[in-house]
């Protein structure tokens, strides 16, 4: 796979997010894949790292953190090489609550041939812990 078509996955791996597509998110992941979520996430109760394709998407296809049709990526930069992709983004969305969000992710994607075999996540987990916290004011 070369790195377009890396770079063309990575897009589709975050496009099934919000729709909960988990028929996407499993032919895009490895069997073994393994999610490196940030350290202050496992806080959570999430594990760290997150092993395997159906964790993963049961993670991501189970309580959403977002209202799904307020999800927008902004990508700002996509980089391959070799058998990785770095790919920085903004989400901005709305909180299940309603509180609004924006924060700058960086992931970094390995591929084992055609599918994502580990990702690393980056983010301001303080910002993001706040914004799920917080409820939506009456006037929004």
């Amino acid at each position: 796979m070369n790195g377009d078509a890396q770079k063309q996955a990575v897009r589709s791996f975050f496009d099934a997010i919000p729709s909960r597509d988990v028929g996407t998110m499993r032919d895009l992941l490895h069997p073994d894949a393994t999610w490196w979520i940030p350290v202050s996430a496992s806080s959570l109760g999430v594990e760290r790292p997150l092993v395997g394709r159906e964790k993963i998407v049961a993670l991501l296809g189970g309580v959403p953190l977002f209202r799904a049709e307020t999800m927008r990526r902004r990508f700002h930069h996509l980089v391959a090489e070799g058998d990785l992709v770095a790919c920085h983004h903004t989400l901005t969305a709305l909180t299940a609550h309603g509180a609004p969000y924006e924060n700058e992710y960086l992931h970094l994607f390995r591929f084992d041939r055609r599918t994502i075999a580990e990702i690393w996540e980056h983010l301001d987990t303080a910002y993001a812990f706040a914004r799920f916290a917080e409820r939506a004011s009456p006037n929004r």
